[in-house]
């Protein structure tokens, strides 16, 4: 620790006193354990997001083929090329 700027001292310290928490929390795998649970959670969590990506690109490309084969069936009733807004 000696070696390190005075600046990186503390940061190193808090790095030991965790692996030295785990190792004590787990004494075969250490940090290592911990590491690779949240790197599962990381692939699980990124599996999710892709399938939730893909749900949404099709459920908008359902709603576009669906808006292209049945535009407003109201736009007729709705437009006008008279001026009508002294009516309302």
């Amino acid at each position: 620790m000696q070696d390190l700027p005075l600046n990186r001292r503390a940061e190193a310290a808090e790095s030991l006193y965790y692996e030295v928490y785990c190792r004590i929390k787990d004494p075969v795998y250490g940090c290592v354990g911990i590491i690779t649970v949240l790197h599962q959670e990381i692939y699980k969590a990124q599996c999710e997001l892709a399938r939730v990506e893909a749900q949404i690109a099709t459920i908008t490309k359902q709603q576009q083929v669906v808006s292209v084969a049945a535009p407003d069936q109201n736009a007729a009733y709705t437009s006008t090329p008279y001026d009508l807004s002294w009516f309302d």
